[in-house]
């Protein structure tokens, strides 16, 4: 799941999506419906916590886990 996650993040990066604000890139992460991949910071900023960042199938309930992932593609946390 994790390389999935990386897979995510290069993809988003090589179509030049602007991950500084943290979007979601995945939402479900493919091959794992029910996780997805949020882009956030570390210290965390008032971007991550904005709704309109956050991946939509994890708030409404269809995806229960998550992976964080730096604008950099580290790891913050999964779970």
């Amino acid at each position: 799941m994790l390389l999935a996650a990386q897979a995510a993040w290069i993809k988003a990066k090589s179509q030049g999506q602007d991950l500084t604000n943290g979007p979601c890139i995945a939402d479900p992460l493919a091959g794992f419906r029910d996780w997805v991949v949020d882009i956030a910071h570390k210290p965390r900023s008032a971007a991550d916590d904005d709704p309109g960042n956050q991946c939509s199938a994890y708030k409404s309930g269809q995806a229960h886990h998550f992976v964080e992932l730096t604008p950099k593609g580290n790891l913050i946390r999964a779970r």
